[in-house]
């Protein structure tokens, strides 16, 4: 998948500061994506394949991603921990998968 953003970098690894903030990705070559699985942590969460059951919003402990069509907003709290956060955030568009991973600083 292709990614635009007014960020700079690769767009599929995320550096976050301590104090996070709200990102926002647009996927340039499909409309619709839904959530494959998201890792938090060291904690992952598959969201299966179920055509019935598709997740657009995702709220963990310091994070909430969301998807609206080919847009992910992804939201990072502060970071108080002391130690370094890592989000991964698949996304699926058919038979197309691809991942952003977020890392946050301590």
């Amino acid at each position: 998948m292709r990614w635009q953003s007014d960020l700079s970098g690769d767009l599929h690894k995320l550096s976050v500061p301590t104090s996070g903030g709200t990102y926002k990705l647009r996927c340039t070559n499909y409309t619709k994506l839904r959530f494959a699985s998201i890792t938090h942590d060291n904690s992952t969460v598959g969201i299966g394949k179920d055509a019935e059951i598709i997740a657009y919003h995702i709220t963990t402990k310091w994070s909430d991603v969301a998807l609206e069509n080919n847009i992910l907003t992804i939201e990072v709290s502060p970071n108080t921990t002391g130690r370094v956060r890592r989000l991964v955030v698949r996304v699926s568009a058919g038979d197309a998968f691809d991942q952003i991973v977020v890392t946050q600083s301590k």
